[in-house]
């Protein structure tokens, strides 16, 4: 788990709005076990569609 963490970590310090990731890294310590995993966003595309929907409305949570 700390390895995923870890190169999480590292890819928010990359990432612009990295304030999610960091919220995650902090709840990830309450749980006993946890993983990771990418989703290409083409895999992913109802989440991708909503979460647009979501910034277009001005919906505080995206």
């Amino acid at each position: 788990m700390a390895r995923h963490l870890e190169e999480l970590s590292k890819k928010a310090n990359r990432v612009a709005g990295c304030a999610p990731i960091k919220e995650i890294k902090a709840r990830a310590n309450s749980f006993e076990s946890i993983e990771f995993r990418f989703i290409p966003r083409q895999k992913n595309r109802a989440v991708h569609l909503l979460v647009e929907e979501g910034r277009r409305c001005g919906a505080p949570w995206f």
